[in-house]
């Protein structure tokens, strides 16, 4: 396995690692929402994390998803070009997998702004 096919492999591990913690978060917290008095929306601060972190992960799982089909288009674009060479640093990986990446560390930090709130009310 070359280095191109190493990086592919990463990308393409990485992202589904991130959509895996999404989906995960998102079942998590709806559960304990419905279970938990933990999770009762009592301020507008409280509210408005909340449904940031929640916006943000569902954002992070779809532009995973959207790193796939990337993914996709790179390794078998409808014409090659002579001398195509794919590559993860092509905007339609390296936008997606970015706004994954992105969107998915502030919606954690919400969560943890949410979780401090909590804590220090």
């Amino acid at each position: 396995m070359d280095s191109t096919e190493k990086s592919f492999a990463f990308v393409q591990e990485t992202s589904k690692l991130m959509v895996t913690l999404g989906t995960g978060f998102i079942a998590f917290t709806v559960t304990l929402s419905k279970e938990s008095s933990a999770f009762t929306l009592t301020t507008p601060w409280e509210k408005c994390t909340w449904i940031a972190s929640s916006i943000l992960m569902l954002l992070s799982v779809g532009c995973g998803i959207w790193t796939f089909l990337g993914l996709t288009t790179v390794l078998e674009p409808r014409t090659i070009k002579t001398g195509y060479q794919p590559s993860i640093r092509n905007p339609k990986v390296k936008i997606p997998f970015a706004c994954q990446i992105i969107s998915l560390g502030i919606s954690v930090f919400f969560f943890v702004l949410y979780g401090l709130g909590k804590v220090l009310a």
